[in-house]
């Protein structure tokens, strides 16, 4: 058996204890819902069901990416949506 199991039962568990934009609500930071283009059909929805339930969020396509990262490949991917200095956003070529 996984030895994450358990941990994903319970966050599967919380993530249906109540109406996704009341579970989000707290959460005001921006946040950027990476999705990559090779990933289930069902996980873009939990993605666009996400960025719908947070106050201030955007989904992000990553090409040729499934559901699983490469250190390098993520970190290049999380640098460019990190806001420039005295801007909003990096500039993202998704």
């Amino acid at each position: 058996m996984a030895p994450t199991l358990e941990a994903d039962a319970e966050a599967l568990a919380l993530t249906q204890a109540a109406p996704r934009a009341r579970l989000w609500a707290p959460v005001t930071a921006h946040a950027v819902v990476l999705l990559g283009t090779e990933t289930s059909p069902f996980t873009a929805g939990a993605a666009d069901s996400l960025v719908a339930a947070l106050t201030s969020a955007e989904r992000v396509e990553v090409p040729g990416r499934d559901h699983r990262w490469e250190a390098a490949g993520l970190a290049d991917v999380l640098a460019a949506s990190l806001p420039v200095s005295g801007g909003s956003g990096a500039s993202r070529s998704s």
